[in-house]
């Protein structure tokens, strides 16, 4: 039997200017986009506001958080990369397939 899990870990980075009810509206897609595609969120962290190193689409600040995610099959992450590029909130993603 093969039982392994995939697991991702997806960086998302925020504008410091979004309001703080507009990211958690935003935090709950992001999950409801990550159930539809048949995966689920294992862990969730706010890493907080950071320094950049270098300006992105005008902003030295981004609000950093991270999720780990949990899948039995591998996810169609283009469709969830459009899904984050779509948003004007997000400045930045990273996801890692682990």
């Amino acid at each position: 039997m093969n039982d392994k899990k995939i697991q991702y870990q997806i960086t998302v980075v925020f504008s410091p200017k979004t309001e703080e009810k507009d990211k958690d509206a935003l935090m709950e897609k992001i999950e409801a986009q990550i159930e539809s595609m048949g995966g689920k969120t294992a862990k969730k962290e706010k890493y907080g506001l950071k320094e950049l190193s270098y300006k992105i689409k005008g902003n030295s600040k981004g609000e950093f958080y991270i999720f780990e995610v949990e899948s039995e099959k591998n996810l169609a992450m283009h469709d969830f990369q459009l899904f984050l590029n779509r948003d004007p909130s997000i400045i930045r993603y990273l996801i890692l397939k682990i």
